[in-house]
């Protein structure tokens, strides 16, 4: 039996072995931050990452967040207020009158 006798002296090739892709992954987004400003324009960021192996991607396989952004434009309030001037002299000397002060 040649083929038994070759079996006993060199090993069979695997007929399968295991593998992985990354061409399904959706990529993971996480929320975005606060604004980085409390009074005006500022910048939200968020992370998006791949949830593949990190081996798989530096393989040349992709998990591309492609349209989605990780960073936006945004506007905070909460620190927004008002400054102001001491307030001048009353118009009326006697009475009512009016007065004003500059404000920012």
């Amino acid at each position: 039996r040649p083929e038994a006798e070759c079996a006993a002296t060199v090993a069979k090739p695997s007929s399968s072995e295991t593998c992985s892709s990354c061409a399904g992954c959706s990529p993971d987004v996480g929320a975005w931050g606060e604004c980085s400003a409390t009074c005006g324009q500022g910048v939200q960021q968020r992370a998006i990452t791949c949830p593949c192996d990190q081996g798989l991607l530096d393989a040349g396989n992709t998990c591309s967040p492609s349209g989605l952004p990780e960073s936006r434009v945004c506007f905070g309030y909460t620190g927004c207020g008002f400054e102001h001037g001491a307030w001048g002299s009353c118009s009326s000397t006697c009475g009512p009158g009016q007065r004003s002060r500059d404000v920012w």
